[in-house]
C-alpha cells in the first residue's frame, strides 16, 4: 500500500492534469503520480472512472501499471509505474 509518498519533480503538465515523480517514504521506491483536476470542464468523470476501472484490471508488460487511486474534493490521484 502506498499511502505515504513524497512529491518530487514535475514531469509533465496537460490541459486537465499533471504528472509528478513521487517516492514512497518507507522503501524509497519511485512512482509517477498523475493528478487530474476534477473541476476542469474537459474532464468527464464517468469516462475517467471507467478508464481507471479498466487500468486496474490490466496486467501487461507494454502497459503502464496502476498501483493506487486516491481522491479528494478537487483531484483524482493515480499512482502509476514510473
Amino acid at each position: 500500500m502506498l499511502r505515504v509518498i513524497y512529491l518530487m519533480k514535475l514531469f509533465n503538465r496537460g490541459g486537465f492534469s499533471f504528472v509528478r515523480e513521487v517516492t514512497h517514504l518507507e522503501n524509497q521506491k519511485k512512482f509517477a503520480c498523475k493528478v487530474i483536476d476534477k473541476e476542469n470542464d474537459e474532464v468527464d468523470e464517468q469516462v475517467m472512472r471507467r478508464e481507471i476501472d479498466i487500468m486496474k484490471k490490466l496486467d501487461h508488460n507494454n502497459i503502464v501499471k496502476l498501483y493506487e487511486v486516491y481522491e479528494d474534493s478537487k483531484y483524482i490521484y493515480l499512482v502509476l509505474e514510473l
